[in-house]
């Protein structure tokens, strides 16, 4: 009967466009769907891994700040190499005519800046600063222009600057934060005793530590964690991979709630097809009638009739499902391309993940095959 089927499919391939056409449709919907929770997960991991791309561990605290001493105690472990106080904060600053309020972080030691540059240099002394591109062109900044800096403190922006503006000089442009928290916000970065004088208010927000060629990370993490500990510091001691992990699960709240939603749309859309294939194998199993009779009068049991329908059912469905997922992969790479191209958006990555594959192929061919048992029986 298997013979029968596929000759079936073949010589009438057009009587099943409309079948595989809703099957497609209602896999790609759903396939599409996992990509979309499993593309957002993979952009914020690119994203908020760039920033601790270089780092070995990442100590961070539950409250958001680490006291001053605590990269002190931290070098002393043996193991470690090189640690950074990530410091940051918003100031103010006065480009031409516009005064708006930046962010302003401390440079890194060269072995764990992951800053990138478009032009120009990195500052190396007080009084010098790093712009991104985007608001560079935004505020008419060019390199080895001066712009105003001050701290943030009572009063207007302007009284501030009045009160305690420092210029400083743009020596480069970076490429813009990829980072979600900062993405659009007017970033610079300066070497960290202007970042002191500039933030006054600034909290070490974490320390990413690299370690020795000898050094083993479990190890090292355990005794780092020993030292925060003994020295009364409630902080989490983790690999970049793992820190990386933890901040996408924070942002989402540990729960996709797009893919949720559009999990019940798919629902919905596979429950539609369903009716579709039903109702379109009740019409092509009607136009068959007397073929199926001439196979009964040759020789064919019920059971053999019912089985050639499912496997015809059972075809379409494969061959629909693989086009569905195909289609949603599409879909999806079109609009994560578009979405490079946007300032800002650069780190967007596809994400295709097994579950949208398998997934789709599974249900598109049991859904099928479900839809097509009552006409099979008729």
């Amino acid at each position: 009967m298997l013979t029968v089927a596929l000759s079936q499919v073949s010589r009438h391939a057009r009587r099943y466009i409309a079948v595989g056409l809703a099957v497609m449709l209602g896999v790609g919907f759903l396939a599409a769907t996992l990509m979309v929770g499993a593309t957002t997960t993979a952009t914020l991991q690119n994203s908020i891994g760039a920033e601790y791309s270089k780092a070995d561990l990442v100590v961070t605290s539950a409250d958001g700040s680490l006291p001053p001493a605590t990269a002190d105690a931290v070098r002393s472990v043996a193991g470690v190499d090189v640690v950074h106080a990530e410091q940051q904060g918003y100031f103010v600053l006065r480009a031409g005519t516009a005064t708006n309020m930046a962010n302003l972080s401390a440079l890194a030691p060269p072995v764990l800046e992951g800053l990138v540059l478009q032009e120009g240099n990195l500052p190396e002394s007080d009084g010098q600063v790093v712009i991104d591109a985007a608001s560079a062109q935004q505020l008419g900044v060019e390199i080895g222009d001066t712009v105003q800096g001050a701290a943030l403190r009572e009063g207007t922006l302007e009284e501030n600057l009045a009160a305690s503006g420092t210029g400083l000089t743009v020596t480069g442009f970076s490429e813009p934060s990829a980072h979600p928290f900062l993405s659009g916000a007017i970033a610079l970065h300066a070497v960290p005793s202007q970042v002191d004088e500039l933030v006054p208010e600034g909290v070490t927000t974490q320390l990413q530590l690299t370690l020795t060629d000898s050094a083993e990370a479990a190890q090292v993490g355990t005794a780092v964690g020993q030292v925060l500990a003994d020295a009364g510091a409630d902080a989490s001691v983790l690999t970049a991979v793992e820190q990386t992990t933890e901040d996408v699960a924070a942002l989402s709240g540990g729960q996709d709630q797009l893919t949720i939603v559009l999990l019940a749309f798919a629902v919905v859309a596979v429950i539609v097809t369903a009716l579709v294939i039903a109702n379109t194998f009740s019409v092509l199993v009607a136009q068959r009638t007397r073929e199926l009779a001439l196979l009964r009068c040759i020789g064919a049991g019920r059971g053999q009739i019912r089985r050639s329908v499912l496997l015809e059912a059972a075809v379409v469905g494969t061959v629909s499902s693989a086009l569905g997922v195909l289609l949603a992969a599409g879909v999806m790479w079109v609009l994560v391309s578009l979405a490079r191209t946007v300032p800002g958006s650069e780190f967007a990555t596809l994400a295709v993940p097994a579950s949208a594959v398998v997934g789709g192929m599974v249900v598109g061919i049991l859904m099928t095959i479900a839809a097509a048992l009552v006409p099979a029986r008729a």
